[in-house]
């Protein structure tokens, strides 16, 4: 039965020991250790290791696995080169074995969580011999932007590396390096006797650098002066720069500005006014020399010339940003100045779909449509023939808010009686009718039969926002009266106090000359003769009668009884 189990075990840590290599060579004293790792537990009581590793062929080796939580227990099985033995923390373990050029060990381990064991080959007699490492760099010093061979070479090495960047090479080689500072690279052998490590420096040094920031090639333009700006760099700071005009962004053979400026680290100072004032009209373009002493001089053009026009160009009035809404028709012209009264043509660019601009009444008209919402900014320029001057008009649509309204036909109903609400929607999505009705259509109408007076609202929802409106059906209902008489009995000459109460109620009457009354109250009357007196409560166009007598006995002519 122990058989079946253990054969049982073995088919399943073969299978779950089939997994990627990981080699590994390590050394110690006279015994080189070929394989070290540990091997620990995790909670599900479980953990296995696969790892292949080289060695000297037939030699003499010792498998040993160790305990490094005494307090842990643990068992298993362990496989070297596809044979299994149990293993267990209650006693070392210890294999004599023959190394393979290249070994296969597998460890399958049960117990509790954080059990932890030590996995050790050792490879008996002998002491690996230590790898060579050479490196050197050709050549050792070079000017940013040009490269260097870094060549190596190494002895009694598995693997080689070089780092920063380049990673694993092989064991002989050179490669190009191209380094924006100056870097130390390390080479390190690796073989059976353990590491050697080799180190070359490419030294980078740093040509001064320049560019012009001013002009940028965007309606720059110059009367009598112009502030030329630019950004330096030299590591050194002890650049010189001298600055040209030229009517053409190359050959640099133009006209000195300026020489003998110095690079400034800070860049505060990087700028020059540039006097235009005897200069012709026309476009120049502006180029830097920057030299430091040790590397070649460094030339850069501007992106664009500078315009020279000694005279005025013309000037647009400003206008404000535009909101409308879709569907609203917008309309405004443009207006430019020119002090030389020169005849001006006016153009405009990037204009919305749909939108029109007649440079003849420089009038800018457009009825944004449906789904054109957004930011749009056409540019509109004036030109004398020579100058030109642009302005950009930023244009805001924005979604129409929904509109709606409610109506209810008749607004008054008898109880019982049904009214008709009608709604129409514009710029809405969706549509809801409270209470009771819900979502509705667009537009519509629906019969409602409300038990008493009603306010019906709708929301109507779209893009836009939210709005909403309201129609009240009223519902006529009969007030509810009590009319009453102490005493209901008197006799000629007495009084009676008659009481009443209405409700809902807009208006009361009590005949019989008392007339008008409040919703609730009480008066005294002494009539001549037996009298009705009758309440009529009207309420919403209902009305209630209720009519209540008082007995009046007349007054006694002669001897008789007496109440």
């Amino acid at each position: 039965m122990r058989r079946k189990i253990f054969g049982a075990v073995i088919c399943i840590a073969a299978i779950l020991c089939a997994g990627p290599n990981h080699a590994q060579r390590l050394t110690a004293g006279r015994d080189a250790v070929v394989f070290e790792k540990s091997l620990d537990i995790g909670w599900f009581g479980f953990a296995r290791s696969f790892d292949t590793f080289t060695a000297e062929a037939q030699a003499e080796g010792v498998l040993k696995i160790t305990s490094l939580t005494p307090n842990r227990p643990f068992f298993g099985y362990a496989s070297f080169n596809h044979k299994w033995y149990a293993v267990s923390s209650k006693r070392p373990f210890t294999k004599d074995i023959v190394l393979k050029d290249r070994n296969r060990i597998c460890i399958i381990l049960f117990g509790r969580n954080k059990a932890s064991a030590k996995i050790t080959v050792f490879q008996k007699g002998g002491s690996p011999v230590l790898p060579e490492a050479s490196l050197t760099t050709d050549p050792g010093t070079i000017t940013e932007g040009d490269a260097s061979t870094l060549s190596w070479q190494t002895q009694n090495a598995d693997s080689a590396a070089i780092e920063p960047e380049i990673g694993e090479v092989s064991p002989e080689g050179s490669v190009s390096i191209s380094p924006k500072e100056t870097t130390i690279y390390t080479l390190t052998a690796t073989g059976p006797g353990g590491n050697a490590t080799d180190s070359a420096t490419v030294s980078v040094t740093h040509p001064p650098a320049i560019s012009i920031i001013e002009p940028d090639g965007s309606n720059d333009r110059a009367d009598d002066s112009y502030t030329i700006a630019w950004t330096d760099d030299d590591p050194d700071s002890n650049a010189a720069i001298a600055l040209y005009y030229d009517t053409d962004p190359a050959g640099t053979d133009g006209t000195e500005i300026i020489t003998g400026l110095t690079e400034d680290p800070e860049g505060s100072d990087d700028q020059y006014i540039w006097s235009t004032t005897s200069l012709p009209e026309g476009d120049y373009y502006i180029y830097a020399v920057i030299d430091d002493g040790d590397h070649a001089p460094v030339t850069r053009y501007s992106e664009g010339p500078v315009m020279v026009a000694h005279a005025t160009p013309p000037v647009f009035e400003p206008i404000d940003d535009q909101e409308i809404l879709e569907e609203q028709e917008l309309k405004f012209s443009i207006y430019a100045e020119d002090d030389d009264d020169e005849t001006l043509s006016y153009s405009a660019a990037n204009l919305p779909a749909g939108a029109n601009f007649d440079p003849e009444t420089r009038l800018f008209s457009w009825i944004p449509e449906i789904g054109q919402t957004g930011i749009y900014n056409p540019i509109f320029t004036v030109t004398d023939g020579e100058l030109t001057d642009t302005m950009t008009i930023q244009i805001t649509v924005t979604k129409n808010p929904p509109r709606v309204t409610l109506m209810a036909d008749p607004g008054t109903v008898d109880p019982g009686q049904a009214a008709t609400l009608t709604w129409a929607s514009e710029y809405a999505e969706t549509c809801r009718i409270e209470p009771d009705i819900g979502d509705v259509t667009l537009n519509g109408s629906v019969d409602v039969s409300p038990e008493a007076t009603t306010e019906y609202t709708i929301t109507a929802t779209g893009p836009g926002g939210t709005v909403t409106a309201a129609a009240e059906v009223a519902v006529k209902q009969p007030p509810q009266v009590s009319l009453n008489l102490s005493p209901a009995v008197i006799n000629h000459g007495e009084s009676a106090t008659l009481t009443w109460s209405a409700s809902p109620a807009d208006t009361v009457y009590i005949n019989n000359g008392i007339g008008e009354v409040a919703a609730s109250g009480s008066v005294t009357v002494t009539p001549e003769y037996t009298t009705t007196y009758t309440l009529t409560a009207i309420y919403k166009g209902g009305a209630t009668h209720y009519d209540i007598s008082l007995k009046v006995f007349p007054p006694c002519r002669g001897p008789g009884p007496s109440l």
